[in-house]
């Protein structure tokens, strides 16, 4: 807040602590509250994937602040693993299987956002004509799902095995946010095979979903215990 005459200095307001960008505050509109978004990579992560954090103030005696009664930075509202550096722009963006299955969830949802994000096409061939009848382990169709929330992806990395086009497999939790009433839903715990794609003259491949060999639903609202740092010390292990 801008110095009070009567006192000095500021009342602080908030403090986010990141290694990667921090969103300006933004509201949806004037009603709504203001959103800060931060997004914390991990030292040796490949794909370009973050922890992303949502942070919503409190109202309080002196308006809207995103500390607690105790002087205290609010909990994040919402917590997730996404792109740092934004959507691939296609499959060939994508030269790990990790990085393919992220793509996908994240690209599922009628938001506006994912309008042309195209999560299809980290289908293999024979899977791509089904996506829109398929629940891809989420328990609900494309078109009932707004977003996906990833809460964790194991993988552990095999640069031989990747570039010897060898199949792979990636386990992946996520909770999909239904349509109706934006309800988050309970977490699945969804292992896929992939299948290596070779890029013509490129050592690299794309990597793309073929099986899902199992699918696991977890306890709960939907919410699972957020990750500290120290948890996700590698997002993929």
């Amino acid at each position: 807040l801008p110095p009070d005459e009567s006192k000095q200095g500021f009342t602080l307001l908030g403090f986010f602590r990141t290694n990667g960008p921090v969103s300006d505050p933004i509201r949806a509109s004037e009603t709504d509250p203001p959103v800060v978004t931060t997004y914390q990579r991990t030292t040796y992560e490949r794909s370009q994937l973050a922890i992303r954090s949502v942070y919503i103030p409190r109202e309080s005696d002196i308006g809207e602040t995103f500390m607690d009664a105790n002087g205290r930075m609010l909990q994040p509202q919402e917590q997730s693993v996404d792109f740092l550096y934004g959507y691939p722009r296609s499959p060939t963006d994508s030269p790990y299987p990790e990085k393919a299955i992220a793509a996908f969830y994240l690209g599922i949802g009628t938001d506006p956002s994912k309008t042309d994000l195209h999560p299809e096409n980290y289908l293999s061939d024979e899977l791509k004509p089904s996506y829109s009848q398929n629940s891809w382990g989420l328990g609900l169709t494309p078109d009932l799902i707004s977003r996906v929330l990833i809460t964790s992806i194991s993988y552990t990395p095999d640069r031989e095995a990747e570039l010897a086009h060898l199949r792979r497999e990636v386990t992946v939790v996520v909770s999909p946010v239904k349509n109706e009433n934006n309800q988050r839903q309970p977490p699945r715990r969804i292992t896929w095979e992939l299948v290596g794609i070779p890029i013509p003259g490129e050592q690299d491949c794309e990597w793309r979903l073929d099986k899902i060999t199992s699918t696991i639903v977890t306890d709960g609202l939907g919410y699972l215990p957020t990750p500290s740092l120290a948890e996700t010390a590698a997002l993929v292990r």
